[in-house]
């Protein structure tokens, strides 16, 4: 059985299932490449499988999309969220990444957040939440994202 990393999509990809609360100490993170489907125009990373990092001041994440079948002049945008508490609705955006039909991949981002120093100070939880711009047909992207924390 194989089980994801956090940022993986547990309940929209058949083979994954869902894995618990991931918290992440001073270390290295790195989620395998993940395969999200347009079931809605928002696809977001469920309740169960948020990265807890509680114990970090400072976090560097890498988001890298390899893999994008969109329709013709569409986009979909991974977004990086955090929070301070994991039910509700005031999550932040930290940063993210878009990719549009035709781009050439894989696009990287490399994020670094700390619990001081940014306009948006690191919270918590980390999340992902995938938008596609047209959700009239059927779309995917893949990515993969990895961390690495310091206490």
């Amino acid at each position: 059985m194989i089980r994801p990393h956090p940022f993986a999509a547990p309940i929209l990809i058949a083979a994954l299932t869902v894995s618990a609360p991931c918290a992440l100490a001073a270390g290295m993170v790195v989620q395998p490449e993940t395969r999200i489907y347009r079931t809605s125009e928002f696809v977001v990373q469920p309740q169960d499988d948020l990265w807890d990092v509680l114990a970090c001041r400072d976090i560097t994440v890498q988001l890298k999309i390899t893999e994008e079948e969109l329709s013709s002049s569409t986009k979909a945008t991974v977004t990086l969220q955090t929070s301070n508490v994991r039910p509700g609705q005031d999550w932040e955006t930290l940063d993210s990444l878009q990719v549009t039909d035709g781009d050439s991949l894989p696009l990287r981002k490399h994020l670094r957040l700390t619990v001081e120093d940014n306009s948006t100070p690191l919270g918590r939880f980390l999340r992902w939440q995938v938008r596609f711009s047209d959700t009239s047909s059927e779309q995917h992207i893949a990515f993969q994202a990895s961390g690495a924390c310091r206490d």
